[in-house]
């Protein structure tokens, strides 16, 4: 039997892996959970998919059916969900209805402890063994749980993030890309208090064009929105992570725009905001972070691939910074990522530490080693380790990338694809080895 939760919560494509009647058994499930640890409420929100209210009602039927309460906050980031369970009256658990960064067509359930962090993998089998069972009893009369909209607690939740920056942007036009997606209703009231010039990109929505062609996911999608004095910023479709995309420099010139990543907002914190500790990345994190790190004295610790990851490290190894590649970042105080948070204290650095110059920034972020990322779509996820001809090549793609370069193959939490990402200080080397295997890995497991 296939495990029910992933890395990031439930997700499917919906209607035939992720059902109504699935999410009113892991809502009773997870209710039930938390009802024998004193907990009677939840904290419900959505992103902006076709299938958002039917998964809402089904998960809110499930919880209230076992006698909690919920409190729905309609369409908002990730984020604002462990933020404000921290901020409400009485311990509350989390329920978020999205699948961040993945077409509309798939969503997903995810689940947040009353502390705002994302379940423990082993809380999340507890609540799997309840969802097989369904032992939980069904409250009757009182007992039901009652349930109600309440949308100004977002207001709380942007208020919170505001109040953590002291800045204005007099130089610099704002393109703000919200992807259609959960932050679509809420970037407006809240970077327009820092800048009075922003173009606001895909802050609508339908149902459907979620992520599509638009978000972090897509970050070159506003290039042709940039300028002389422009920084774009991309969202995903659940607003906990971001990109900026800045105008190439004045000597290159052309069409194209320069992704300021993951790693580079690690480099650009560590030096002027959180400026003591260690920094947390991943396994995906580019070497050229982890050897910027080192000449400002600051150990670098590679977690597994996944924001939960990264924050379980960072609790064992005392640190104020880690993220992810992907525009992942938990800075602080945070439980899990907040792409307001993180666009804010990008802001923030560039007004106050660069003059808000795209491109003195960009001259002292380290330069990355080339590095390549490829997803194989796969029938099935069985260990590629066990196949004798994969295994070769892996083995001889490593020794050609040479004693600095890395390779990382592992199959996507979320959805069915391999990745492949590799790394070298030659660019030769990742692109041939990165095809080879790419061939490879499609001709025996796609």
């Amino acid at each position: 039997m296939s495990r029910l939760f992933g890395t990031d919560g439930v997700r499917g494509r919906v209607g035939t892996e992720l059902t109504a009647d699935l999410a009113f058994k892991l809502g009773r499930a997870a209710a039930g959970y938390h009802l024998e640890r004193g907990v009677r409420r939840a904290l419900i929100a959505r992103d902006t998919r076709l299938s958002g209210g039917m998964l809402t009602h089904a998960v809110t039927a499930g919880v209230t059916s076992v006698g909690a309460g919920v409190t729905d906050l309609g369409i908002a980031p990730t984020p604002a969900v462990s933020t404000l369970l921290a901020m409400v009256a009485g311990p509350s658990f989390g329920v978020v209805i999205s699948a961040s960064h993945n077409p509309y067509e798939d969503n997903g359930i995810k689940l947040f402890s009353p502390d705002g962090r994302k379940l423990s993998v082993a809380e999340e089998e507890a609540i799997e063994r309840r969802f097989r069972v369904d032992a939980d009893l069904d409250a009757t009369d009182g007992t039901v749980g009652s349930c109600g909209p309440d949308g100004a607690l977002v207001s709380k939740y942007l208020d919170a993030v505001a109040g953590r920056f002291r800045f204005t942007l007099s130089r610099t036009r704002l393109v703000i890309d919200a992807a259609h997606g959960a932050f679509a209703p809420h970037v407006r009231p809240l970077f327009s208090r820092y800048c009075n010039s922003v173009d606001w990109l895909n802050c609508d929505f339908d149902g459907a064009d979620i992520n599509r062609e638009c978000g972090s996911t897509h970050v070159e999608s506003l290039d042709p929105h940039l300028g002389p004095c422009a920084i774009g910023l991309a969202f995903d479709g659940d607003g906990d992570r971001m990109l900026i995309r800045i105008p190439p420099p004045l000597e290159k010139g052309g069409p194209g725009g320069v992704t300021v990543d993951g790693d580079a907002f690690l480099y650009l914190f560590a030096k002027h905001l959180v400026t003591a500790g260690p920094v947390i990345g991943t396994v995906m994190s580019n070497g050229a972070l982890d050897a910027a790190l080192e000449t400002l004295g600051r150990p670098f610790w590679r977690a597994p691939v996944g924001d939960r990851e990264v924050f379980e490290m960072m609790q064992k190894e005392g640190s104020s910074l880690g993220g992810e590649q992907s525009g992942h970042i938990i800075l602080k105080d945070q439980r899990t990522g907040d792409g307001a948070v993180t666009a804010l204290a990008f802001l923030q650095v560039f007004a106050e530490r660069y003059a808000e110059s795209a491109e003195a920034m960009a001259k002292d972020l380290p330069a990355p080693f080339p590095q390549k990322l490829v997803n194989v779509r796969v029938a099935e996820k069985r260990p590629w380790e066990d196949d004798p001809a994969l295994s070769a090549a892996v083995a001889g793609a490593r020794e050609k990338l040479g004693k600095h370069g890395r390779l990382v193959i592992r199959y996507s939490g979320t959805e069915p694809l391999l990745r492949i990402m590799a790394e070298s200080p030659s660019a030769v080397a990742v692109e041939e080895q990165v095809s080879m295997l790419t061939a490879r890995f499609r001709d025996r497991l796609a």
